[in-house]
């Protein structure tokens, strides 16, 4: 799986099955973490893997990370508020993205957290004052269930079209890409038009000549005399 095919299909999973995650498969997606960009190279990330069903449940206490509790993994985001303040944030959410990716890419589900109490999270799994809390991923094999909330929230917020979320040089400027869209359909349209109702195939004998491919009678007629000749492949036919 390439990572356009992983960002198309990347969902976010709020059911899972129990089945634990290859500790391989989660060593794969936290050396994509690991590898991660971040400004000047400072790294200001560290990443608690959180198993145990008791600080699974502490952690899903918000209404919206109830469904932690079923995760077999989840992982804990920190950024050293110390080290990078400006910055920590995004380089630690650029980090868990590069998780998600490889996750779907490895047959796993994945779900952003933003909901939490950080306080309690800190307290449960002793972070450091100089560590912040950016965000919980949960991680494991999806479960086939219906995602009521899943599902409200795709029916009242699509994905935005292209055109609304780009500019072109300067905000506001918008590049024409739907009509382009529109003049290649247009265009496709009459081409198909044009074969499926106009175009006529040409044949070989009236239009082009004699082909080298022709069968021996091809070019019989009253007119044609029945003098021997022969084609490229060495095939006899009688030549007008």
């Amino acid at each position: 799986m390439d990572v356009f095919e992983a960002v198309q299909k990347r969902r976010s999973i709020r059911a899972y099955q129990p089945t634990p995650v290859p500790k391989e498969k989660l060593l794969r997606v936290l050396e994509a973490g690991r590898l991660a960009p971040s400004a000047s190279n400072i790294q200001p990330w560290h990443f608690i893997i959180v198993t145990e069903a008791e600080k699974r449940q502490n952690l899903a206490q918000s209404p919206f990370a109830r469904f932690l509790k079923e995760a077999p993994v989840v992982i804990v985001g920190c950024g050293d508020q110390k080290a990078s303040p400006k910055w920590f944030m995004v380089d630690v959410a650029i980090a868990m993205q590069n998780m998600v990716l490889t996750a779907t890419s490895e047959g796993l589900g994945t779900c952003w957290v933003g909901s939490f109490d950080e306080n309690q999270i800190r307290e449960t799994l002793k972070i450091p004052e100089n560590y912040r809390v950016v965000a919980l991923l949960a991680m494991g094999y999806p479960k086939e269930k219906f995602d009521m909330q899943g599902k409200i929230l795709h029916l009242i917020r699509r994905r935005k079209p292209l055109e609304k979320i780009i500019s072109l040089e300067e905000f506001g400027n918008k590049p024409k890409t739907r009509q382009k869209r529109n003049n290649h359909r247009q265009q496709a349209d009459k081409k198909v038009y044009s074969y499926g109702h106009n175009h006529r195939k040409p044949n070989n004998i009236e239009q082009y000549g004699r082909s080298e491919f022709a069968s021996p009678n091809a070019y019989k007629s009253s007119s044609c005399s029945q003098k021997d000749a022969k084609d490229k492949r060495g095939r006899n036919f009688a030549s007008c």
